[in-house]
């Protein structure tokens, strides 16, 4: 009984390994792996933010905090506001802690700070990426003066 047993676990063990070489891939060594070449993302200065975006609000008292850039910064009808989009990580080892906003005759400057949440200990975080917009309010309206990103100004 023994023998029957074993030749059946060979033969379930040849069979999974068989549905592992990548759809007929004839045995080249590549098990599965997809190696499609991407295009970069979109590199125009103001792209549309991704759609479900997670609207989020500063939350100070972050640790860790330093500038990120942004994605996009898109004007209210009126200009007084703008909607950020941004690209991080997620809570609690990635959080918005504030934002800047540095408003000049010429241009308009805003920069993101993030960090994490403080914690006693050390946490696992994951590495993925997930998709946020914050609104910015203004003092006054943009009228037409370029929206700068301040984190890539922001020396190392």
């Amino acid at each position: 009984m023994r023998p029957r047993v074993l030749r059946a676990a060979i033969l379930a063990l040849a069979v999974l390994l068989a549905g592992c070489d990548g759809g007929g891939s004839g045995g080249s060594g590549d098990a599965g792996l997809d190696t499609t070449i991407t295009s970069p993302p979109d590199s125009s200065p103001n792209p549309t933010p991704p759609d479900g975006a997670q609207e989020v609000e500063p939350r100070p008292g972050m640790d860790d905090v330093h500038p990120i850039s942004f994605d996009s910064a898109i004007p209210s009808a009126d200009g007084r506001s703008l909607t950020v989009a941004f690209t991080g990580g997620v809570a609690p080892c990635f959080v918005l802690d504030h934002v800047d906003v540095d408003i000049q005759p010429d241009a308009v400057t805003v920069t993101l700070y993030a960090g994490h949440e403080p914690a006693p200990e050390p946490v696992a975080c994951i590495e993925i990426a997930a998709f946020y917009e914050t609104t910015v309010e203004l003092s006054e309206s943009l009228a037409g003066r370029p929206v700068l990103d301040g984190a890539l100004a922001v020396a190392p």
